[in-house]
């Protein structure tokens, strides 16, 4: 039911007929436990006081599948239109990622997969200038300073995630607000460089 914009092992995104975006799981059995917690945030993050973050509007467990459906916060995500962003728009941009993110921290919670594919913004513009619209994906969130040793806690998305979270070594460990501030530089370094993501390694 509606038309797919994401699929991957970890999730799959469809738009409804409402024009929201509903996610369901992937084929890998983490990533029930991933949406599962993106749910308990989503929640609890409730829009965000900036309302950059999606709202849930319903759940189900149907067939025993979680399903979301979500607030739509943008058209496109970072990713998809990295080159047709004018250089003019970048530092309001790369501001308001930095006031998202923080927003996220004032409410007690590190994302950790910060990256181009999770911000969202209306493509194209009318005055040509892109604006921050949405964060998303929080699959991966923890509450700052929980230890990383719970269920699908370790991951990020290589070369943007801190090296803190993305191994076993890494369990002991508490999740920190600097995890993400990392992959944002790194975020707005690819933004600044353009190219693949392979450029950044």
């Amino acid at each position: 039911e509606g038309y797919l914009v994401h699929a991957s092992t970890m999730s799959t995104v469809r738009i409804n007929s409402d024009g929201n975006p509903v996610k369901t799981c992937g084929s890998l059995q983490q990533s029930e436990i991933l949406l599962e917690r993106e749910l308990k945030v989503m929640e609890s993050l409730d829009g965000g006081k900036d309302g950059l973050f999606p709202r849930v509007i319903s759940s189900s467990g149907e067939d025993d599948q979680l399903s979301i459906t979500m607030t739509r916060v943008g058209t496109h995500d970072l990713n998809d239109v990295m080159h047709e962003i004018p250089i003019e728009s970048i530092p309001e941009l790369f501001l308001s990622m930095i006031s998202g993110i923080q927003g996220m921290h004032e409410q007690g919670f590190v994302h950790r997969d910060v990256k181009p594919g999770n911000f969202m913004i209306n493509h194209p513009t009318r005055d040509g200038l892109q604006e921050l619209t949405g964060i998303i994906d929080f699959g991966l969130s923890m509450r700052i300073n929980r230890k990383q040793n719970e269920p699908g806690a370790l991951g990020g998305t290589r070369p943007y995630s801190h090296p803190s979270q993305t191994s076993r070594e890494c369990k002991g460990l508490r999740a920190h607000p600097g995890q993400d501030w990392f992959a944002l530089a790194r975020t707005t370094a690819h933004l600044l460089v353009g190219g693949s993501k392979d450029a950044l390694i």
